[in-house]
C-alpha cells in the first residue's frame, strides 16, 4: 500500500530539459500517440518486480521509488504493492496526463520533466529508480550522473526493456510466418525510426553501464516473459500502430497511408491463419513479449 500521497506537481518551468529530451518529447507528445500507448503497450510481468526485491537483499518494502520515462505508467503499476511513495516522470505531458487518469495509479505523484535533471528529488533520497523501455532516449551519461546524485546508498537502478510483442509458441506452425510478417512491416517503416532504435534491437547490450566504482553490483536477466492470451488481430495491429517509427511515418506520409499499410498487414496475417473471411476483431492470437532487465546497486 502507498502510505504517502504527495500532491501533484503542476509547474515544470524550473526543469531543465536538454535537446535529447526535447526530441523525445516530439515523438510522444501527440494525444493520439499517448492514447495508443496506453491502450496497446504490453504490461511488464510481475516477475520483474519479484526479482528487483530479491536483488535488493532486503525483506522490507521500498521507501521512495522513482519511475523515469514512465510513459502512461505501464511499469509504474508494478511498483504500487511494494513502495511507500512513488514518483513517476516523463518528458511528454500527454503521457503523464494518461497516467494521471489511471485509477490504479491514483496514489502516484506525477511530474513532467527530463530524466537527466530531477530538481524535485533530494540528494540520496531514492531507494529504487526504474526505467522501462526508455533509457535509449536519454542522454545516458547525464542520466547516470543524476542517478548517482539521487539514489541512496545501496539504492537500486532497474533498467528494463522489451522486444517487439509477437506471436507465442502456442500459435504452433503459425508463429514463424506471422512473426516474419511483422518484421517485414518493421523493415518497411525502418527509415522513420530514430537511430536509437538499434539500442533496443540489441537488448541494450551496446549501452555502456554506469561507473562500476559507484554501482558496485550488477545483474542481467534476459528471459522475463509476459503472455497475452486472447488478443485479437486488431489489438496486435493497434500495438504496432503505437510504434514510434509508425507514428513518425504517419506524420510524414499521412494517416491514410499508414492505415493502408496496417490494413495490408492484417489481411496478410488473416490469410496466413486461413481466417480471411472473419472480422479482424474476431481473429484471435496468443501474443508474448520478451523483457530483459539489468540491475545496478549503488555502493554503501
Amino acid at each position: 500500500m502507498i502510505r504517502n500521497k504527495v500532491k501533484l506537481l503542476q509547474s515544470v518551468s524550473n526543469v531543465v530539459v536538454n535537446q535529447n529530451s526535447m526530441s523525445t518529447h516530439k515523438l510522444f507528445e501527440g494525444s493520439d500517440h499517448s492514447d495508443l500507448y496506453a491502450k496497446f503497450r504490453p504490461r511488464p510481468p510481475t516477475t520483474i518486480m519479484d526479482q528487483i526485491m530479491t536483488f535488493r537483499e532486503r525483506s522490507n518494502n521500498i521507501g521512495l521509488a522513482l519511475d523515469v520515462g514512465a510513459g502512461s505508467g505501464q511499469f509504474t503499476r508494478l511498483l504500487v504493492p511494494h513502495c511507500e511513495q512513488i514518483m513517476a516522470s516523463d518528458v511528454s505531458e500527454t503521457q503523464v496526463d494518461e497516467g494521471k487518469r489511471d485509477e490504479e495509479l491514483s496514489g502516484v505523484e506525477w511530474r513532467v520533466g527530463s530524466a537527466e535533471y530531477i530538481e524535485e528529488v533530494k540528494d540520496k533520497s531514492v531507494d529504487l529508480v526504474s526505467v522501462c523501455q526508455a533509457l535509449h532516449w536519454f542522454d545516458i551519461p547525464a542520466f547516470y550522473k543524476e542517478m548517482d546524485r539521487i539514489l541512496a546508498p545501496t539504492g537500486v537502478l532497474a533498467v528494463v526493456g522489451y522486444h517487439f510483442t509477437r506471436p507465442g509458441p502456442g500459435m504452433g506452425d503459425l508463429e514463424s510466418p506471422l512473426t516474419e510478417c511483422m518484421m517485414s512491416l518493421y523493415q518497411t517503416t525502418k527509415p522513420y525510426w530514430d537511430h536509437k532504435r538499434t539500442l533496443v534491437d540489441t537488448g541494450y547490450q551496446t549501452i555502456p553501464p554506469p561507473d562500476p566504482q559507484i554501482f558496485t553490483r550488477m545483474e542481467r536477466h534476459d528471459n522475463h516473459w509476459t503472455d497475452v492470451r486472447g488478443a485479437s488481430l486488431l489489438d496486435w495491429s493497434g500495438y504496432i500502430s503505437s510504434w514510434s517509427g509508425v507514428r513518425s511515418m504517419a506524420k510524414d506520409k499521412g494517416e491514410e497511408e499508414v492505415d493502408q499499410m496496417l490494413h495490408k498487414f492484417r489481411r496478410k496475417c488473416a490469410n496466413i491463419m486461413g481466417m480471411e473471411n472473419l472480422p479482424e476483431d474476431n481473429i484471435m492470437l496468443e501474443l508474448r513479449t520478451n523483457y530483459w532487465v539489468i540491475f545496478y546497486q549503488k555502493k554503501q
